[in-house]
């Protein structure tokens, strides 16, 4: 587990140094993300999710009626949804391995400190209180 957990954070560091920056607000991308660390560095959370995964729906539908999600994603954090399926994701595959894969269910979460260094990972679903206490916690 700890060398999936460090794979993920070397390839995190990896597509944020790479990929192209411009500053954003609110939500982040990773070509937003470098920029917006140089203004003002925050931890990051990033949520894995894929588009027929039912809870990961079930997910956003959580954040988009939480105010305080919501407040807590935008000013205490820097959020990057990623589809795990995407183009931008394939690079994750290459690098984690199958053990790494087995492990993975969606949507899963990694928080990243300001160096980009993985502070805490979970997968599956998070009720809105649970999703909240994690990043209250963190």
């Amino acid at each position: 587990m700890k060398t999936a957990l460090l794979s993920i954070t070397c390839l995190i560091c990896s597509l944020v140094l790479f990929l192209p920056a411009h500053a954003q607000h609110g939500p982040v991308t990773f070509a937003g993300l470098k920029d917006s660390m140089a203004v003002q560095p925050r931890p990051v959370v990033i949520e894995l999710y894929t588009t027929w995964c039912s809870y990961c729906r079930i997910q956003e539908k959580q954040i988009k009626r939480s105010p305080t999600l919501q407040q807590l994603l935008s000013e205490k954090y820097y959020f990057v949804c990623v589809n795990a399926e995407s183009a931008d994701f394939a690079a994750f595959n290459e690098i984690l391995g199958q053990v790494a894969l087995q492990q993975l269910a969606y949507p899963a979460w990694i928080l990243l400190d300001t160096n980009y260094r993985m502070k805490d990972f979970h997968t599956g679903l998070l009720k809105s209180g649970e999703l909240e206490d994690w990043l209250i916690a963190k």
